[in-house]
């Protein structure tokens, strides 16, 4: 690019402005510019690049080449625009003050399931809205995060670093983080931390098989292995609805202050569950838990009270603390320990083995044991 008229015979090498199956290349030679109509390029690669590139509101549409921006000091001011990428990102030499996208969007979309898009920041970077489209698959390989108000996850995602933080905390006004109903996450550890203001966390139809989801209020810190963790640490109350979850690992609720409340739909957890919480803080879950897993899985909710499932060919129910309320038919192999089981009429637990320990079994439902039926007062 040689001066600042777009679609002039001086502007391009060759005199032609690339199209949708070109690479638009900004070089040491490039001039300053300001965008004046929608554009769609094959891809753009920032080399050398000392100038700045303004898109205003002028939407930003790159193909299966990609954005790189492999070196230069120049900057890269987005806008207000919607920049829809199917190709890979890497502004892995930018630094955060060259990219300046607060008040716009990201849209990353394209991959394969085979040949996931890859996704590299070297230092934070903000927008106002960051998706993953449906049918994208992305490949996130290095530690890196992004803050924007509106995280939205409706494609597939595979994190290779030890880590990535999608995050609202840097942002302002309203505050949604999104897992939406396409998303498949793998990889290592996916952190989404929520902001202190108002919004909402939502995830519902997403599989992690080897990784942690954290939805969180602040940094969090220590290894999560592959664990789900919804935490509350601010001082206002928090709602948070999980559904068509699959947890691998172990579903830890964790409230420091205020009241966290969790709306939860066919969320199966295979580890165990907890409940993490201050003197002042209240837990409170709505909807159904199911255990699903094969070995010993135990409850820890402190005083709280959780409707579940269980559904255990294999290993106990050990009931540490809380209240378990049965949302219908269960079956495992043993129940143990102390707290209370209540078995509403309509319910019936199939255990192999009688109770041990000092549970409580209260309600009108049936409880099974050896094959032997006892209905509880």
């Amino acid at each position: 690019m040689a001066d600042i008229t777009w679609t002039s015979s001086g502007t391009w090498q060759g005199g032609v402005a690339p199209g949708v199956n070109d690479r638009a290349v900004f070089d040491a030679n490039s001039a300053a510019f300001t965008a004046t109509q929608i554009d769609s390029w094959g891809g753009v690669l920032f080399n050398g690049y000392a100038q700045t590139l303004a898109r205003g509101a002028f939407d930003w549409n790159i193909g299966a080449q990609g954005i790189t921006w492999q070196s230069g000091t120049g900057t890269l001011n987005l806008g207000t625009c919607t920049v829809t990428n199917n190709g890979t990102l890497a502004i892995s030499a930018l630094p955060a003050a060259q990219l300046l996208a607060s008040t716009a969007n990201w849209k990353q979309g394209g991959g394969t399931a085979t040949s996931k898009n890859a996704i590299t920041f070297s230092t934070t970077q903000t927008f106002h809205l960051f998706q993953f489209l449906p049918g994208s698959y992305s490949s996130l390989n290095n530690t890196m995060t992004v803050n924007a108000n509106i995280i939205q996850i409706d494609g597939a995602i595979h994190v290779n670093a030890a880590y990535v933080n999608f995050q609202t905390t840097g942002a302002t006004g309203t505050r949604n983080i999104n897992v939406g109903s396409t998303a498949v996450v793998t990889g290592n550890e996916l952190r989404l931390i929520y902001g202190p203001t108002t919004g909402a966390i939502t995830l519902s139809t997403f599989q992690n098989s080897s990784l942690a989801i954290i939805l969180h209020t602040s940094v969090p810190s220590g290894v999560y292995g592959t664990n789900v963790t919804l935490r509350n640490s601010t001082a206002s109350p928090l709602t948070i609805s999980m559904s068509h979850c699959d947890v691998m690992g172990n579903l830890i609720l964790q409230s420091d202050v205020a009241l966290m409340t969790v709306n939860v739909s066919n969320v199966n957890v295979y580890g165990n569950l907890n409940a993490v919480k201050g003197t002042t803080a209240t837990i409170v879950v709505n909807g159904i838990i199911n255990l699903e897993g094969t070995g010993n899985q135990r409850i820890d909710l402190l005083d709280g009270t959780v409707s579940m499932k269980f559904n255990k060919s294999v290993g106990n129910i050990q009931i540490l603390s809380g209240n378990i309320k049965l949302a219908g038919d269960s079956t495992c192999q043993e129940v143990v320990n102390a707290s209370s089981l209540e078995i509403p009429t309509s319910a019936t637990i199939d255990c192999i083995y009688t109770a041990i320990g000092t549970a409580k079994f209260y309600g009108a439902g049936t409880w099974k044991a050896r094959g032997l039926n006892r209905a509880l007062a």
